[in-house]
């Protein structure tokens, strides 16, 4: 059963982030997925390097569509990616060698950032 799950209400009406929004939610699940599987030292670093990687891509998309059609929330909304950028970094490096208590500190975050995001500040700047 997947941690999180995408919902109908969670839609923007933009096909592209839609999409790009239901992937994260899936590289969620995929990462708590591994950590119930025992997630070892590799498999935490390689799918924290994912979700920046993906992230960084999506966070570039809004961002373009944002400033496309000069939305007055652009300037926030890009702080917004960079502190959930800075954070992933501080979880990555500054919590101890214990991988799994890693990796159940960053669910918990991404839980908490990725659907509030979604559902309540992307809401804000609906296109």
């Amino acid at each position: 059963m997947p941690l999180v799950q995408w919902n109908e209400s969670y839609s923007l009406k933009n096909a592209v982030l839609d999409t790009q929004h239901k992937k994260l939610f899936g590289i969620l699940n995929r990462l708590y997925d591994d950590a119930m599987d025992n997630v070892n030292e590799s498999a935490y670093e390689t799918a924290v390097g994912r979700l920046l990687f993906y992230t960084n891509y999506h966070f570039d998309t809004e961002e373009q569509i944002m400033g496309k059609c000069n939305h007055p929330f652009l300037y926030d909304h890009a702080q917004e990616h960079q502190s959930f950028t800075e954070k992933i970094g501080e979880l990555k490096n500054n919590i101890g060698h214990d991988s799994k208590e890693k990796t159940k500190v960053l669910i918990e975050f991404l839980v908490n950032w990725i659907v509030h995001h979604v559902v309540v500040e992307d809401h804000k700047i609906a296109y």
